[in-house]
């Protein structure tokens, strides 16, 4: 059996457009990313590491138990502005933590100097 160019062609458009919408369908269905991202926005509670609170970003601390973005934004500031911890329970100087709290995520923070 022999193709004509006109066929070729037009099987070769048409295979190219399946894999097209295969492809889409994949990507639309969480592709290989799915696990990837619900691993990465894991709560840090259910991971096995501590957050330096002298080096730890605004999302580690968002990823701790109990703290929300205006908790982490005020610890970042408070250290920009006053210097590093020197302790966790330096952590009190921060607007909006009190010992409690401290206490509910000591398992969580470590200071490295």
């Amino acid at each position: 059996m022999s193709w004509t160019p006109r066929e070729t062609n037009t099987l070769i458009v048409l295979a190219v457009v399946g894999w097209c919408i295969a492809l889409l369908a994949f990507w639309n269905s969480g592709g290989f990313v799915g696990q990837l991202i619900e691993w990465d926005i894991q709560p840090i509670h259910q991971r096995q590491h501590q957050v330096d609170i002298n080096r730890a970003t605004l999302r580690d601390f968002e990823l701790l138990p109990g703290i929300g973005p205006v908790i982490a934004r005020r610890i970042v500031e408070s250290r920009i502005d006053h210097g590093v911890f020197k302790s966790v329970e330096d952590l009190d100087r921060v607007h909006g933590i009190g010992r409690k709290t401290i206490e509910n995520l000591r398992e969580f923070l470590t200071i490295n100097r």
